[in-house]
């Protein structure tokens, strides 16, 4: 089983954000980086990662990052996105160093989160 990529307080106000990085901090954290960095939504039943433009007609639109865990979800700023995902890469190379080429190609092509400025 994989180690969580972040210890997490009951009390952290990021804690929403942070569970969804837990949720895909083994296989899934590849595609889960791939597809945020170009602001595209990831995530399972249980935990979500969404921006403005994957909702649906009707649904509240708002400004920044929306993660899901459970029943909680949490906006947060893109400032504050791009932090959690610098963050969450590194507790990821932290457990599974063999991905760190991989894992920083990735970034480096993504690495000006282009969507940002819409």
């Amino acid at each position: 089983m994989d180690k969580g990529i972040f210890l997490i307080d009951d009390n952290d106000i990021l804690k929403v954000a942070k569970e969804f990085f837990n949720t895909f901090s083994g296989n899934g954290f590849y595609d889960a980086i791939k597809y945020l960095c170009k602001g595209v939504g990831y995530g399972n039943e249980y935990s979500a990662c969404e921006f403005s433009d994957d909702l649906g007609s009707g649904e509240e639109i708002f400004e920044g990052v929306r993660f899901r865990y459970l029943d909680d979800d949490l906006v947060v700023s893109f400032k504050d996105f791009r932090l959690l995902i610098s963050e969450a890469v590194e507790g990821f190379l932290i457990n599974h160093p063999d991905q760190k080429e991989r894992i920083e190609n990735l970034i480096n092509r993504n690495s000006n989160f282009d969507f940002m400025t819409r």
